[in-house]
């Protein structure tokens, strides 16, 4: 009998097979799925997940762009001045549109539903009431453990909080829409109830919420999004792999400079998909179209942090379309919009298999040389000659170029 170790999203997988290669032909043609933190996500959800683990070792169409429409009681407006404003000005559609269900859920159902059906991305938001005083997600007062005891004040407001969210999360649900849900945003600062407290805490809260919707409530059409604000502590509230699909910083600065290491680096440790999961131009308070420069964020992302996958921005003034350069950002041809998704589309993986350590000569190569890219985005060169540890990796299919060129998925298998 022979066996091979996969590395896979962080996870060592033991498969062994017999005389023959046929039940390890049957378990590699079956494709790599990116796992899912709840293991019950609807196909649609692990198709996207894919995508984004996919978009980094791309040469082009790799970064999601992405526009709040507004806070849920006022998407209807925000929608036509940040969204279909952006189309009018540039001629192109985000790719990716939320929202937050603090001020409103309903309003925001057949919006999220008519973008989903024009193959749009969705996303959403809340920001949660205090459980503790039933107070304003800036009322700062109270613990993290008071809405985790049964019984208690604080433990009923919060579930009536979730039951509320989670009625609207299975409405899109029923409707077939995947929704990149993004709770807690921010943790690591003082300004929201749930920031800046213990990070235990912080955790069993985050799982509470997860086994409430993913049990409880049979949400399946949810993927998890962990976002910290940029600054200090961007991992100390991370509630681990398993309760965590994708991950990115809320981030409002005037200058890139401003996401060089630490924090890029300390995110890529998490292994995840990684963008700006909500950002915004400073100084653009007073709305000045000319403070901000849109096509920062292209020329930022492709200096600085180069593995970031996606951006959303926040409503106006932070808006793409209510700053300037709006159509250098959208026509970039780093740009994902909306046109350009092909998570529904992608092609089945191939697959060569090599153990650890052996000389990677006769995979697909154009060149002396080629680059082999992890599934986060980070790569590694090789020759014919080098080596590379075990692990699951993505090469360029000889030929082609552009984002119409597929990968190939490489496992890299160690031991006998």
């Amino acid at each position: 009998m022979r066996c091979y170790f996969f590395l896979i999203n962080g996870s060592t997988i033991r498969f062994c097979y017999g005389a023959t290669a046929l039940s390890l032909l049957s378990f590699l043609s079956s494709g790599f799925s990116a796992t899912t933190a709840n293991p019950d996500a609807l196909p649609d959800a692990k198709k996207i997940l894919n995508y984004y683990y996919s978009l980094p070792a791309k040469t082009d169409a790799k970064v999601i762009s992405g526009q709040l429409a507004e806070w849920g009681g006022d998407i209807v407006a925000g929608y036509q001045q940040n969204v279909v404003g952006l189309h009018d000005t540039t001629g192109e559609w985000v790719a990716l549109l939320g929202t937050d269900f603090n001020t409103g859920i309903a309003p925001t159902l057949p919006v999220l539903t008519a973008w989903w059906k024009a193959g749009g991305l969705v996303t959403v938001s809340d920001h949660f009431f205090n459980p503790t005083d039933g107070g304003q997600p800036g009322d700062v007062s109270g613990n993290l453990t008071d809405p985790l005891v049964p019984g208690s004040v604080a433990n009923t407001r919060w579930l009536a909080e979730l039951d509320t969210d989670a009625a609207g999360l299975k409405a899109l649900q029923d409707s077939g829409v995947i929704v990149l849900w993004r709770p807690f945003m921010e943790m690591n600062g003082g300004w929201f109830w749930w920031g800046d407290k213990d990070s235990a805490a912080f955790v069993a809260l985050w799982k509470q919420m997860f086994n409430y919707f993913t049990t409880t409530k049979g949400l399946n059409n949810l993927l998890w999004v962990y976002a910290p604000n940029i600054g200090s502590n961007v991992t100390k509230y991370y509630p681990g792999s398993a309760y965590v699909d994708v991950a990115g910083l809320d981030a409002y600065y005037d200058a890139p400079t401003v996401i060089n290491p630490p924090e890029y680096t300390a995110m890529l440790t998490l292994n995840k998909p990684l963008g700006f999961t909500e950002f915004g131009g400073v100084p653009a308070a007073g709305g000045n179209n000319d403070v901000f420069n849109d096509d920062v964020v292209i020329t930022s992302i492709k200096t600085y942090c180069p593995q970031m996958c996606f951006f959303m921005n926040w409503h106006c003034p932070w808006s793409i379309v209510c700053q300037k350069n709006s159509t250098e950002l959208m026509t970039d041809p780093w740009i994902v919009t909306r046109d350009k998704l092909t998570w529904n589309t992608m092609t089945p993986a191939v697959y060569n298999v090599r153990k650890s350590n052996a000389p990677m000569a006769g995979l697909p190569s154009n060149n002396s040389s080629r680059v082999l890219y992890t599934i986060q985005g980070r790569t590694i060169t090789y020759s014919g000659k080098s080596s590379v540890p075990a692990g699951i990796y993505l090469s360029k299919d000889a030929g082609g170029s552009g984002a119409g060129q597929s990968m190939r998925k490489v496992l890299i298998g160690s031991g006998d």
